[in-house]
């Protein structure tokens, strides 16, 4: 969407042989302005100005010019003329509004775009440009009411866009997703408008459908975290070669992977290539470079110590296990799954009561995990509490996120009544911020 620039025709009320001169001057004026003149353009619209100086159609022309150029606190003061010379010159409050918004002066291009629709400017154009200045004062709602009022008359890809920001931000996800859609559809040759719906459709739940609207990313597409996303749809759908393909993509995106990339291609590596082995050594290697400070980044080094630590879960390395776990929760104390894996390595070692008190420290940061509250049964089994163990048990089916999980719980929680306890689970787990 271009920014648009409104040039008025003059009505001239001058003597004959002056209304030639200003009329000789402003065609000159405008044959500049085809020419892209700008300089000579300006010089002719300010020597009809002294011709005639209470022309506001006049100063409006000159203002838009003075925008060619670049001067826009020049732009500014001659649509400000214009509309003092004349009230009801509605284009030059538009003109102004848009560079109200060029200068980032939002509340008074909102004002401005205002007394325009008042004053009776009629063009569609004018919900776009009042949309941009109610986004920029996150004003969400009137945006989006603003957008849907544009893209009815004019469904330009770029304006579904500014409205599935605005919808997004203001709560709307479905509409927003439907925006995006249409944005990517209008224009597909614009990877942007495919990265915002496919991101948009990951944050909803729509998995396969996010999967594949994200397989169209352009080669040349600049975002690794966009292909981060694609490689986690793909893991969730066991697409293993294209996990795998995804995470090349955005490790060849970033000069310095940070941690979460790292830990989710370790991730990959294990699920897809089952190499526990190479994911320890990328974890590791990432988890050398951690300062010994914290700079801001804590749930970064809890994630990656968390799947480090479940790689050596894994290769029954409890004891290492158990060590990395406690770091993960030292560097951010409220990530529970730093709790879970601890307990698990702690279950390993065969010190129940520890995983005990780990996970329900852990269960007290997030309820939600039936992971913990499995494993919390299994401690209780192991120190001899039926009753506990069975609370726990039900907890986790209750939170149990698929019938396969619940089933798996029912199957476990037989065996617990016949005093075969199961054993902790060694899988790595796909954590995410």
């Amino acid at each position: 969407m271009r920014w648009g620039w409104l040039v008025v025709v003059l009505g001239l009320g001058l003597p004959v042989w002056a209304q030639s001169n200003v009329a000789n001057l402003i065609q000159a004026a405008m044959e500049a302005a085809n020419r892209r003149d700008w300089a000579e353009a300006a010089r002719l619209y300010e020597q009809a100005l002294l011709q005639e100086p209470n022309n506001a159609a006049l100063y409006n022309n000159l203002a838009v010019i003075r925008r060619r150029q670049g001067d826009l606190p020049a732009a500014i003061t001659a649509y400000r003329q214009a509309l003092r010379l004349d009230p009801s010159l509605t284009e030059a409050y538009v003109n102004l509004g848009i560079a109200l918004l060029l200068t980032q002066q939002w509340p008074q291009a909102a004002a401005v775009l205002e007394q325009a629709e008042i004053r009776g400017y009629r063009d569609p154009v004018l919900f776009f440009y009042q949309g941009l200045a109610q986004e920029r004062l996150e004003r969400w709602a009137e945006a989006q009411r603003l957008y849907q009022l544009y893209t009815q008359s004019r469904p330009q890809a770029f304006a579904f866009y500014r409205l599935a920001i605005a919808a997004w931000q203001n709560g709307q996800g479905g509409l927003a997703l439907e925006a995006f859609r249409n944005a990517a559809r209008l224009d597909p040759s614009q990877t942007l408008f495919r990265s915002e719906t496919g991101l948009a459709l990951a944050k909803l739940g729509e998995a396969q459908e996010a999967l594949e609207v994200l397989q169209g990313l352009s080669e040349s597409w600049p975002q690794a975290t966009d292909f981060v996303v694609l490689a986690r749809l793909a893991a969730q759908e066991q697409q293993w070669d294209l996990a795998t393909q995804a995470i090349q993509q955005a490790l060849a995106r970033s000069s310095n992977p940070p941690l979460l990339l790292v830990s989710d291609q370790a991730v990959i590596q294990v699920r897809s290539q089952g190499d526990p082995q190479m994911a320890v050594a990328l974890l590791e290697r990432a988890a050398r470079g951690i300062p010994p400070v914290p700079v801001g980044v804590r749930r970064d080094y809890a994630i990656l110590l968390t799947n480090l630590a479940a790689v050596y879960v894994q290769g029954n390395d409890f004891e290492q296990a158990r060590q990395t776990g406690e770091q993960a929760m030292g560097w951010d104390p409220d990530f529970a799954p730093a709790y879970n894996i601890t307990a698990v390595a702690l279950l390993g070692l065969e010190q129940p009561q520890a995983a005990k008190e780990v996970l329900e420290t852990g269960i007290g940061k997030d309820d939600s995990s039936w992971q913990m509250h499995r494993n919390l049964g299994i401690a209780h089994a192991l120190l001899g509490d039926r009753q506990a163990a069975n609370q726990a048990w039900q907890a986790a089916f209750d939170r149990a996120p698929t019938l396969e999980i619940q089933r798996a719980l029912n199957e476990e929680l037989v065996r617990l009544q016949q005093l075969q306890l199961p054993s902790p689970p060694a899988q790595p787990t796909d954590v995410k911020d």
